[in-house]
Parts: structure tokens; sequence; C-alpha cells
């Protein structure tokens, strides 16, 4: 057979090692378990796409994705040009040694060079061929050293590609982690709209549990964007076709690095491209726009800079449309809501730009510079396609459904408007938007019924919390816009002015009155919750509101009327994947990290033993474990901190645990030395093939003098232990472990996080409503006094121009954790 000349890419080769990986799994891939294992599987399809879209490419555009699910080992084969012979072991052990970093081979969707690196790190068993020329290069790795290195001849001299396949590792990954076949197949079907025309991959599982066939899709382009969006939003049917838009736009991109030949940089201004594919269409039964979107084929499931691009020009054409067709003089006036409501759109971003995705999972596109040129693209083509006198009838189409939903959502305001006669004028103050009543607030004020109002911050919380009351009948939802008036320090006066929130509030929608007109038995709530996101801004907000409430209405605070909802800041991984629509599982979500640590504790305690070193007793218990965990929590996380990009933690732990190092050293590796120079000693040399300096300054010795004191007051000395782990039969001894091993050995029973929330915009309906809402589930903090002076003393000092400077004595003096920053 003809030999083929293959054009390669350039590979960078940095001096980063891939136990960087292994020490913190989840910088590169978020998630450990299932999830973390399939997202190395999307890795690898991701490099078979960019490969095949490549200019320099040779691939005939199929590619192979095999599951073994019996021996938990997944293989990746594709037709490209393979990896440099030379270059092979470096891409699969350095970080950011790919062949993208300098974006210049096309529209990739890797960019940071550290896919294969990351997989093989968290890899039991990892093995790459590379065919080329006529010849394979095979490599062979275990737990990410390298362990076979082969030269094959191969017959077919046309023969090329690349062929990967691994383990996952059940040490970094997790005992049980395996590739969950149906998400990924799931994520395969929707990846395949996105796919060049030309591109096929075929997926085949074998020995899955219960199934004696094998499984056997292909998956290719079927109608691309337009396919994708009727494969998801089914029901976005007002025009019979959708409408699609393909863009294209040079621009150049300045002050960009390049590689030149001898390995010098020069700065270079290098010409890049953006193109667009947009397809949307509207679902009448739909209150909410959908959108989806993808960056060089990957999805961006968080959104991004250009679909808030491909959002907003498409709301501000037809919003702009339809109140050029109002009637001069007309009060009705039509807003950005009325289009979104309904807009089911998807956009792919195929670029040379960097695209500096917001995290190795490339979750959300983070680069501002989209913004423009996608919404000038997106504007541009509407403009165009609207003039054309056979799309006047589609233009009417959209504008009559545009109006329908802006007559719709004027009725509704018109009716609550109606509906809330406690607050006439409140609507329009400085800071309300909107006040919704119980239904039946004056019978239940009337007959003695408990009620409460919700107090949220903006119109697009307020609508979900709107939504999501336990009983409409029951709670009231005040939604603000902007952060109160601060009142306090001043007289009681200023809250007669019309404009005054506080005074409108008491007045108006409470009932009760301020000041000496102030009366408890005329407030209609029982109980005034305050709803602010739980972030700074929202901590802002709630003390703001009750600072005011305190100077207008203190008997309501005094008398348990103040409340504020305790949302859940974490929810875990549902192992059991319960649906929407199955109710709320109260025990995924957790309201704060010692939560979080909590269930780490508790995992750990089911799984771990302890003996003490060389000991023939009986395991340490759970219950001293769970203290060993405690006692050496900041201990672990204290060394990762020191010891990030410089030196390997073991290091930092031996001098913490051997006063007298400095002639021990070597007994930790033959390769360390310690040296002095002015007095000031150094640890230099390899450790564990990675090369290592540590200057032993006075500020490093403090720190390691911390934990000394660590080892010798909280762990008695005792610097070892026998490890013990769980497994079918009992617990296998995993050996003779220092602290920081052990720890870090724990790290794997991390619980599986879904998300971190900041408040209530990120819940769920269901979520939002039984946890926040329903009195059974929910958590509320009542405000309480219990010393006035110092409460009085503290507002003083937050909140009178006169305290500048004592302000400024608090910030200084503060010794903040960063678990007090975010919790």
């Amino acid at each position: 057979m003809e030999k083929i000349n293959i054009v390669d890419d350039h590979y960078d080769e940095l001096d980063i090692d891939i136990d960087k990986v292994k020490a913190k799994p989840t910088m590169y891939i978020s998630n450990i378990g299932d999830k973390g294992v399939e997202h190395l599987a999307h890795e690898m399809l991701d490099n078979i796409t960019d490969e095949h879209k490549n200019e320099n490419s040779i691939s005939d555009g199929t590619a192979s994705i095999f599951y073994d699910a019996a021996e938990n080992i997944m293989s990746f084969s594709d037709t490209g040009r393979g990896i440099p012979f030379d270059m092979l072991e470096t891409a699969c052990t350095i970080l950011h040694s790919g062949s993208k970093m300098n974006r210049n081979y096309g529209k990739t969707a890797g960019e940071n060079g550290v896919g294969l690196t990351v997989t093989n790190a968290l890899s039991e068993l990892f093995e790459i061929t590379s065919t080329r020329n006529g010849e394979a290069k095979f490599l062979q790795f275990k737990e990410g050293v390298k362990v076979r290195d082969e030269l094959i001849k191969v017959k077919d001299k046309s023969k090329h590609g690349l062929l990967v396949s691994f383990k996952p590792s059940p040490v970094f990954m997790g005992k049980d982690a395996r590739l969950p076949v149906e998400s990924y197949m799931k994520w395969l079907q929707e990846q395949s709209f996105m796919f060049p025309e030309d591109f096929s991959v075929t997926f085949t599982c074998a020995g899955l549990p219960g199934m004696t066939a094998e499984i056997k899709n292909v998956y290719k382009n079927n109608r691309g964007i337009v396919g994708y969006l009727d494969y998801k939003y089914p029901n976005a049917t007002l025009l019979s076709k959708p409408i699609v838009i393909h863009k294209d736009m040079t621009v150049v991109e300045e002050d960009v690095p390049v590689r030149q030949e001898d390995g010098a940089f020069v700065i270079q201004n290098m010409d890049r491209t953006i193109s667009i594919h947009v397809a949307f269409n509207f679902n009448p039964k739909q209150g909410e726009p959908s959108l989806s979107s993808f960056c060089n084929n990957i999805g961006t499931v968080d959104g991004g800079r250009h679909e808030d691009a491909m959002k907003n020009s498409i709301a501000s054409f037809f919003l702009k449309k339809t109140n050029e067709t109002r009637k001069k003089g007309a009060k009705k006036e039509y807003v950005l809501s009325d289009v979104m409501a309904g807009l089911s759109g998807v956009i792919n971003l195929e670029t040379t730009v960097s695209t500096e995705f917001e995290s190795q999972t490339k979750r959300r596109l983070g680069n501002e510079y989209f913004y423009k040129p996608i919404k000038t693209m997106i504007t541009s083509a509407l403009e165009e396609m609207f003039k054309m006198p056979e799309n006047k009838g589609l233009l009417n189409k959209i504008i009559s459904y545009v109006k329908f939903n802006g007559d719709l959502r004027i009725e509704q305001s018109n009716k609550r408007s109606k509906l809330s006669t406690s607050a006439p004028s409140f609507m329009d103050s400085k800071i309300i938007t909107g006040y919704i009543p119980p239904n039946l607030i004056h019978r239940c004020y009337e007959e003695g019924i408990d009620l409460e109002i919700y107090v949220v911050e903006g119109d697009s919380p307020g609508g979900q919390v709107r939504m999501a009351r336990w009983s409409n009948d029951l709670q009231g939802v005040l939604k603000l816009r902007g952060k109160p008036d601060k009142v306090w320090g001043y007289p009681i006066s200023k809250l007669d002015d019309p404009k005054n929130s506080i005074g409108k509030f008491l007045n108006e929608v409470l009932g009760c009155g301020y000041g000496k007109r102030f009366s408890i038995e005329k407030c209609r709530y029982k109980r005034i919750i305050i709803s602010s996101d739980a972030d700074i801004d929202g901590d802002h907000i709630a003390t703001l509101f009750v600072a005011d409430l305190y100077r207008a209405a203190p008997e309501l605070i005094e008398q348990g009327y103040v409340y504020r909802v305790v949302y859940p800041l974490y929810k875990l991984v549902d192992a059991h994947k319960r649906k929407k629509g199955e109710g709320v599982d109260k025990s995924l979500f957790l309201y704060d990290k010692n939560d979080v640590y909590k269930r780490f504790e508790d995992i750990v305690c089911s799984n771990i033993r302890l003996k003490f070193n060389g000991s023939d007793q009986k395991y340490i218990g759970p219950s001293n474990i769970k203290n060993f965990m405690r006692a050496n929590r900041e201990y672990y996380e204290f060394i990762n901190d020191m010891s990030q990009y410089t030196v390997h933690p073991e290091i930092i732990e031996f001098i913490a645990a051997n006063p007298d190092f400095k002639d021990r050293i070597k007994e930790l590796d033959s390769e360390l030395t310690y040296e002095e120079v002015n007095g000031i000693g150094e640890i230099v040399g390899d450790y564990k093939k990675e090369s290592c300096s540590l200057v032993l300054d006075e500020i490093t010795m403090s720190k390691i003098k911390y934990l000394s004191n660590v080892i010798n007051i909280a762990n008695d000395g005792i610097t070892h232990y026998e490890l013990y782990e769980k497994n079918n039969s009992g617990f296998e001894h995993i050996g003779k472990c220092s602290i920081y091993q052990i720890m870090n050995f724990c790290q794997k029973y991390t619980p599986d996080l879904d998300a971190r929330f900041k408040g209530l915009g990120e819940l769920e309906l269901d979520e939002l409503r039984e946890l926040a809402m329903n009195p059974k589930n929910r958590v509320l903090a009542r405000f309480t006094i219990s010393d006035v002076e110092k409460l009085i003393a503290t507002l003083d000092d937050v909140f009178l121009d006169a305290r500048r400077n004592r302000r400024k004595e608090i910030i200084m003096e503060s010794n903040i954790s960063l678990d007090e920053i975010d919790n």
C-alpha cells in the first residue's frame, strides 16, 4: 500500500508532572465517580472529533468506541494522524502538552492540552497506540506509571490513527466508578447533531449485567442544528419551520504569542474566525425560554456569552418590530419578556478565537469578547431575512404571538392590582416592583388565620417564589428592587416621606404602622420571612431590612415576627436518579460546609479503619477515626496550600514530623539534600521523579511549626498508622501511612456534589416549594434581641456616617477564614 504523508501539529513540552492531577482530580474533571468517568469518556471523543476537523488530518470520518462493562474498560479509536512517536509519552504524562495550546489548528474543542494526561493519571490501566508511516508505537501505564514501551511493525502501510483504552482507577475515581451507559448514549445522541456531516461514531457496549446481547449504535449528524432543535424542544411549533441563521466573521486577535521553529515565541496579530449556527422557534404552551448552546461542538450546559448574545439579539429584534406596529399614542407597550416567553433556541459557535471556558469541564463559555460580534451577526441576519417580502407573513405571526403574551401579562397584572387593595401605591415605590398577597388575605385576617409574607430580591426570584408557594391562600410575596433604604440614625419622621420604602411596607402591606402609631394587633402577617440569597449581597439586604424594621417597629423583632429562610447550599448527586415530578428527597440537601464534612466523616468511618503502628490490638473505633479526621482536617489543607506548585506535600510533612530533618532528609529520598546559604536552609533535589526546591525561611518554618504542633498535640506525636479499607470480605490492609497520606486517601469518599446553590434562584420549583416554603420541611432562622444595647451599638458602628473609622478598624481587625467567606 502507498505510504501516506502526514503533516504534524506542534506539541508543547512543559515541566508539569502527572502527579498534580492525582493530588487534585476535581480541579480537572469537577466530579469523581460515574460522572467523572463519563467526563473522561467525553474528553476522548472530543479529541477524536477535533482530529477529524483539523485541516491537516487524514481521517476518513469513522471512529469507534467500545465499552467492556464486565472489565470496566473503554477503548476509543480513530483514523487520524496519530501522535508523533517522540511526543507520545509527553502527551500522556505532561499537562498542557497537547497540540491545541496556540489554537493554530482550527475550531477545536480542546484548548488546555490536558485530556490524555488527566485520563492517564486517573486510570488503573491506560494504553495508547499511535499508528503512522507503517509503524505503531504502544505505551502501557498502570496508575500513571509507564510499564511497557514497544515499537511494532505494521504490514498495511496505509493504516493510521490512534487507539486509547483506559480503566478508571478505584483509588482516584471511587471503588465503583463506571461509565453510566444510558447517560453517555444520551450525550452521544445530542453531540451527534453537532458532528461534521462526514463524521460518524460507532458505540458498542458488551457485558452489561442482565444483558446477553451487546448494544451497538451508530451516531452521525441528522439534520444538524435544526435536528437538534426538533429533538430537544419538540413542542416548539409556533412556526411551521424554525428560523435558521448561519453567519461567519473574520476578526483579528492581537498580541498572540506564537512559537517559532527554533522554540522562541514572538508576538503576532492573528486572523481568527467566528462562525455561528442558530435555530429557534417558539413553544406557545411555555412561559419561560428554553435555550441550548455549544461551542466548537461542545455542549456548554451552563450557557455563556454566546447564549446571552443569541437570547438578547432575538428578543430585542422582535420587540422592536412589535412596538413599531403600535398605534401612535397607544399606552400599551410590550417588553422583552413578551418575546422570551416560549422562545426555544440553540446556537453552535465555531471559532479559532480563545474560548476561555470557565473550567476544564467546559460547562460555560466565559470570553466576553464573543457577545458583541455574535449579537451583531444575528441582528443583521434577522434584518436581512425580514426585509424580504416573502417573510412578511412569518414576521406578522411572531408579532401576533408577542402581542398575545404582552396582553396576557398586562391582564394578569391588572388582576393583581385589583386584589392588592391594601397596597395600591406601593407598586410604584422606589424599591418595590410587586406585592402579591395571599388569595384570601381579608378573610384570613378576619378569622385570625396566620399569614406569611416572603420578602424577595427582584422580579426573577419573586416570580419563582410566587409559583412555588406552598399555599396561595396563606403566603404573600413582596418583590424588592435593589437594596432597602438605610434609615438607621434618621428620625422616624423621615419614614413619612411617600418615597420611603420601609414606611410604605409597614403601613400599606403589613398594616401595623410604625413609631408611635405602631400596633402589633393590626399586623396582617404573623411571619415576615426574608428570602435573600445566601451570598454577601443577600446578607447585606437582610441586614438593611432587619435594621430598618428595628428602627421603625422594633416590636416585630422582639415578638418573633421576623425570620430568614435558610436555604440549602449543597445538593448531593442522586444515586437513585429520581426524575422531575417524583418528589424531593430532602436527604440530598445540605445546609453548610459542616454538613458536607459530617457526611464525608460518616462515609470514611464506614469504609476506613486504623491501627497504631506495629500494634496487634483491634482497630481504632469509628468514633476515634472521626476525631482523627477532625483533628487533621486543617493539617491536610495547610500542607496542600504550602505544597501547591512548589514541592511534594510529603516533604513538608517529613520536615514537620522530624526535628532532625536536616540530617535525615535522605531517608525520605536519596536524591534530596539539605543546603544552607547565609543561614537560610533549603531542601533541593528530586522526589518521586519531581524536581523540588523548598526554601526554609522564617515564614515557612513558622508554618511547619504549626504542623509539628498538630502532630504532637492532636496526634500525641504519632506520625504513622496502619491503614485498612473495607472490601467484600472485611477490611483490607493498605499499608503503613502517614497522617497526610491517610487524609489524602480518604478524599475519594468526599460526597459527590451535584450543585452548590447561592439562593432560591438556583432551586427547581418543587425544591423551592418543599425546602423553603413547606412549613413541615423548611428551615427558618428567627431574629431575636437578647442584648438591646449591644445590638444598637453594633448597628451604630455599621450604619452611622460618624463611625467610618470604627468600620475601618473592624475590617482591619477581622480574621475571616475561607470557610466563613464561602460556606
